[in-house]
């Protein structure tokens, strides 16, 4: 089925997108927790 490779495709950039964001390892992050950098940013933003 084409849509399923595409969707493979799909999450192999995500995953790719993911591991280059600040080159931060997710797998330290409990699911669910943002990345510590954004909101860092975030942070510094609304100030």
């Amino acid at each position: 089925d084409d849509r399923v490779t595409e969707l493979q495709a799909e999450v192999k950039v995500l995953q790719k997108l993911i591991s280059q964001h600040h080159s931060l390892d997710f797998s330290q992050l409990s699911p669910g927790e943002a990345c510590p950098i954004c909101q860092k940013a975030e942070e510094v933003k609304d100030e």
